[in-house]
């Protein structure tokens, strides 16, 4: 992309949205920055401090390929709390920079992956340490219920015992159904016999 001088590509990073890379001119206010998102207006914050909607990008040292943070302006006269984390964490722009492009790179995000499961390993090879943080997980995860108001049946009734017999196999009498049973548990032939087998 061939842009003049007087131009700068800038990132509008917003939390949990697609990061933005816009062409603007070194005059552009901050006020106009806000025209590209929709709803209510925005707070930018740029190397540690909330940038002024009537300033100019030029009058905050905004170099090529920096990142700014664009988060929900709120109509208070102090800053939130997501707010000032976000100003800490951009006071070292260029660490700030190095971290963005780091997380959005595939390569790095591949090894971060790769030492994330072999960081797993170790510890699933160690019994004690996978049962802590797998016990932890779950706590974490799964939901909690009261059950002080609810009225549980604990006192459940066994089933009674069938008292109808048992089928007869064929229709047998008793001393058939054993005599049927005796032949087949015994073999017919010994295995020493020879087996002729006819074609």
């Amino acid at each position: 992309m061939a842009f003049c001088d007087d131009q700068l590509i800038i990132y509008l990073c917003q939390p949990k949205q697609i990061i933005k890379k816009i062409l603007v001119h070194k005059s552009t206010r901050v006020s106009e920055l806000s025209n590209l998102f929709a709803n209510s207006p925005k707070c930018f914050i740029y190397h540690g401090m909330a940038l002024h909607s009537s300033m100019k990008l030029e009058s905050y040292g905004i170099q090529n390929f920096d990142h700014i943070v664009v988060l929900q302006d709120e109509t208070t006269q102090t800053y939130t709390p997501e707010q000032i984390m976000w100003m800490n964490a951009t006071k070292d722009q260029q660490e700030f920079n190095d971290k963005l492009y780091l997380s959005t790179n595939l390569a790095s995000q591949m090894e971060v992956a790769r030492l994330k499961d072999i960081k797993m390993s170790r510890i699933e090879m160690k019994r004690h340490a996978f049962f802590k943080v797998a016990s932890r997980a779950f706590n974490e995860s799964s939901p909690q219920f009261d059950l002080s108001g609810m009225n549980t049946k604990t006192d459940i009734p066994k089933p009674k015992l069938s008292e109808e017999p048992l089928p007869q196999f064929w229709n047998c009498g008793k001393q058939q159904n054993l005599k049927l049973f005796r032949n087949h548990s015994e073999p017919s032939i010994t295995l020493d016999s020879p087996i002729d087998v006819k074609e």
